[in-house]
């Protein structure tokens, strides 16, 4: 194995998130997401934890957005598909089915989470899990 130099970073309220991995055939990175949950529609809180994707504190019926920035420092092109689990990952959403990355490219992705409306107050939690894949 070879150290690779893909890096994911997740941005956080100003905070980045960065895990450097190794690359065979393909890679796979977990990362936990949370979200809490607030009986007012109207609340909005901030959590600048920088260990995982938290959305804050948003009421029921309310949608929050925060951003990954892939970059691909290999020397071919890749391809990366993600997957959600947990209580908010069917709340949770990306813009595209996959995506593509040329070497040396990079990109930020919005991970939009919309809380249904009726949720339960409270913490709920899900992971994000993307893979990475030579083209």
């Amino acid at each position: 194995m070879r150290k690779s130099a893909i890096i994911l970073i997740a941005v956080l309220l100003g905070f980045t998130i960065v895990s450097h991995i190794m690359l065979v055939d393909h890679t796979t990175i977990t990362i936990p997401m949370r979200v809490t949950v607030d009986s007012n529609p109207s609340a909005v809180g901030f959590d600048t934890g920088t260990e995982l994707i938290t959305f804050g504190r948003i009421g029921s019926g309310s949608m929050s957005t925060r951003t990954i920035h892939l970059e691909n420092n290999e020397k071919y092109a890749q391809k990366v598909t993600y997957s959600f689990s947990g209580d908010i990952g069917t709340w949770t959403d990306l813009l595209a089915e996959y995506y593509e990355l040329e070497s040396g490219m990079s990109m930020d992705v919005p991970v939009t989470l919309t809380v249904p409306p009726n949720t339960s107050p409270g913490n709920h939690t899900g992971e994000l899990t993307l893979v990475f894949k030579k083209k």
